[in-house]
């Protein structure tokens, strides 16, 4: 059995054998250095100048590169294929000029989401505004006080 002494001399013989070889390869160059990965890292200290885009067509190839860069950061690049909601409505409850309807749809196969569905009672054939609130697993409050994360104001309705 070797000595650790002896295999940090071999891993340092070797990682200068790497350093020689990439030194011929580019001429005596050392490219190594040039790779951004080895400069000083980004904080929120340091200087970004915006510089805003002139014409229109400046800023609508910025826009398809931030919606891009968006959608990778999401993972949503490439966009899944859409799949049936199968949304069901599987309660619903009476209060004054509204109801509540209690809901679940499949976001992807196999992934339910549930959550009330705020829906005004109205004779009209119009459009109104709807409130969904979702509901899911919330980290209990720090604070005794404080409301949970899905308590959405709802002026109007009580």
């Amino acid at each position: 059995m070797a000595f650790p002494f002896f295999r940090t001399i071999k891993v340092r013989i070797c990682r200068i054998a790497v350093l020689v070889f990439f030194m011929l390869e580019t001429g005596g160059i050392l490219v190594l250095a040039e790779d951004v990965r080895l400069q000083p890292l980004r904080d929120l200290n340091g200087y970004f100048p915006f510089c805003p885009p002139k014409t229109e067509a400046e800023w609508n190839v910025r826009s398809q590169n931030l919606r891009q860069q968006i959608s990778v950061a999401l993972g949503l690049w490439p966009m899944p294929q859409r799949t049936p909601l199968n949304a069901v409505v599987f309660g619903k409850l009476e209060c004054g000029d509204y109801t509540i309807e209690k809901v679940f749809f499949e976001s992807v196969p196999g992934f339910y989401v549930t959550g009330n569905l705020y829906r005004p009672k109205s004779e009209k054939l119009c459009r109104h505004p709807a409130i969904l609130s979702p509901h899911g697993i919330v980290p209990p409050p720090s604070n005794p006080l404080s409301k949970p994360v899905n308590a959405l104001p709802i002026s109007g309705l009580t």
